[in-house]
């Protein structure tokens, strides 16, 4: 585990009595420093293995019983839109 994930986690717990099931993440800005990456999606997008960064985060709070998440999208928000809406857990 990273030492960015160990910190997220270690944060996450210590405010886990405070969480009502809900999140919101901010999915916009336009990436420049990804700009290979982020001219055919946003940053929230670019994939970490098979799944894009925001599923990874959203794994993360949800194991800590977050159930509702809200994304606030603005460059190529409809990517994220449809990546949701097409989204089978498996």
């Amino acid at each position: 585990m990273s030492g960015y994930s160990h910190s997220l986690r270690t944060n996450l717990q210590r405010c886990r009595r405070r969480i009502d099931g809900k999140s919101c993440d901010i999915g916009g800005g336009l990436g420049t420093r990804f700009a290979e990456e982020t001219d055919v999606k946003p940053k929230p997008m670019i994939t970490a293995g098979p799944y894009p960064i925001i599923w990874h985060i959203m794994k993360i709070f949800s194991s800590f019983g977050l159930e509702e998440f809200y994304v606030a999208t603005g460059y190529k928000g409809g990517v994220i839109k449809r990546y949701f809406a097409d989204y089978h857990s498996g």
